[in-house]
Parts: structure tokens; C-alpha cells; sequence
């Protein structure tokens, strides 16, 4: 039997399990690579099924209970929307894309992705959105 979406989100949110609580009841953040592509791409027979990473949030520390959650974001402002933003607290500073490719890796707990609609071949942003949650 096979399942298939009838309609699909504009935005996609994704959460990453990075806690797990051990057979003692205590709870581990979990420090496994997750190779998260920019891209995605939800298996359907719809037209508008791709997808585009835009904002992700991430737990630095070593607990649940220490640590800073920090938001990255792409300037959707800028023309060619490949500007990352950094939010950590009050103070905002540009990325670049390794750089927030690099954090993902191992500290990302929630990807939102955004749909891409199919313009001629090319993918442009279905809706634009200035900044990313925080």
C-alpha cells in the first residue's frame, strides 16, 4: 500500500529528536551528525513539492538543562536570498553558508523549510517572509 500527500504545507517544520533519556531516566543530548540538505524534496504527485531550508534554530550545550538556543535565517530581503543571518540574543551578524552548514550539523533542533513554487523550470519563494522566528 502506498500513501501520498493530497496537499502539501507552504512551510515545513521539522524537529530533530537531540535529547533521549537513558534507561537509568536520565536525559542526553545526542551530538550525532545530521546532514541537512538546503533542499528537500517530499515524494508526491503534486507539482509544488519542493522545498528550500530558510531558518533553523540551535541548542548549544551540553544538557537540556544548559545551553543557548540560537536562530539562523535567510536574508529573504537581499535579491539573491544566500545571505544567512545569525540571531543570538539581541545581536544579529551575517553567516555564511558553511558557516551555518557546519552548526547544523551537530547542534540543529528545528528546520523550518519553506515551498517553492515551479516557475519555468526555475524555483522562486511562494511567500516571503523578512525574518525567520525566533
Amino acid at each position: 500500500m502506498t500513501s501520498t500527500f493530497q496537499t502539501l504545507p507552504e512551510n515545513l517544520i521539522l524537529q530533530l529528536k537531540r535529547f533521549k533519556v537513558t534507561p537509568s531516566m536520565n536525559i542526553v543530548k545526542r551530538f550525532d551528525s545530521v546532514n541537512i540538505t538546503p533542499e528537500i524534496e517530499v515524494p508526491t504527485e503534486l507539482n509544488d513539492r519542493h522545498y528550500k531550508l530558510v531558518s533553523a534554530i540551535v541548542h548549544s550545550g551540553l544538557s537540556m538543562h544548559a545551553g543557548h538556543y540560537r536562530s539562523f535565517g535567510l536574508d529573504l530581503e537581499q535579491k539573491s536570498g544566500r545571505q544567512w543571518l545569525c540571531y543570538d540574543d539581541d545581536i544579529v551578524k551575517p553567516r555564511s553558508t558553511e558557516y551555518v552548514q557546519e552548526k547544523l550539523k551537530k547542534s540543529s533542533y528545528i528546520l523550518f523549510y519553506q515551498k517553492q513554487k515551479q516557475n519555468e523550470g526555475e524555483r522562486s519563494s511562494s511567500t516571503r517572509t523578512p525574518h525567520p522566528p525566533a
